[in-house]
């Protein structure tokens, strides 16, 4: 802005200088440093992540993990990334199968939990609806 102003630039061009066409090439220029190495890192992680799934041992271990991390709060932080960037190309992903398969999971062993031993309710209405919201989740 000052040197728009020491160059006698009128205020309007001056703030289209500013506000528009400095940031556009500055972001232009971070886009050019940063998106190669960024695509080529993530390209090697995809490769990365799809040889650990072609193995069963190191799929069951993937399996186990994202149980692991669904009962400890990591699927935003490392789960989900990880299932973004296997279906980022449009193909199939087994991390996204693991990850519903430990959501079913999880959520059965709760409708299970609630049929063994119930929350106690003050209404019979509400116990009834309870177990027979546990049976329907297990059942399906």
């Amino acid at each position: 802005l000052a040197a728009c102003a020491r160059l006698r630039a009128p205020a309007t061009a001056a703030n289209f200088v500013v506000a528009g066409a400095l940031p556009a090439a500055l972001g232009g220029l971070c886009f050019l440093c940063f998106a190669f190495p960024i695509a080529w890192a993530a390209e090697m992680a995809r490769r990365i992540l799809q040889a650990t799934l072609a193995n069963g041992i190191a799929n069951a271990l993937c399996a186990a993990w994202v149980q692991y991390g669904a009962r400890r709060g990591w699927y935003h932080a490392y789960v989900l990334p990880l299932i973004v960037l296997e279906h980022e190309r449009g193909g199939m992903a087994a991390l996204g199968a693991l990850d519903a398969l430990a959501l079913v999971c999880v959520g059965c062993g709760c409708c299970a939990a609630q049929l063994a031993a119930p929350f106690p309710r003050a209404k019979a209405a509400e116990a009834a609806a309870d177990k027979r919201l546990a049976l329907r989740g297990l059942l399906v």
